[in-house]
């Protein structure tokens, strides 16, 4: 089987999806290969659980500015939270 023609799709190495338009994949590190890409959300939403501000594999610092969109859905889930 000529495995040469199949293409290889950049995925989120959280969430295991493609990037969109709408949620481009970012790599926020030094990683490289299969772990090299994630979703801004999946990122911050790592951030959060981790509470880390670098990368466990590579150790590289993250450095990154979240969307306006990622800040609102945050505020949207704290007003909710607060209710």
């Amino acid at each position: 089987e000529d495995t040469a023609h199949l293409s290889i799709t950049d995925i989120c190495r959280v969430c295991r999806s493609e990037g969109t338009p709408e949620k481009p994949l970012y790599h926020p590190c030094v990683c490289t290969g299969s772990i090299k890409f994630i979703h801004q959300e999946c990122l911050v939403q790592w951030l959060k659980h981790s509470r880390k501000e670098y990368c466990e594999l590579c150790k590289h610092r993250f450095a990154f500015t979240p969307s306006k969109y990622v800040l609102l859905g945050f505020f949207l889930e704290f007003l909710l939270f607060l209710s």
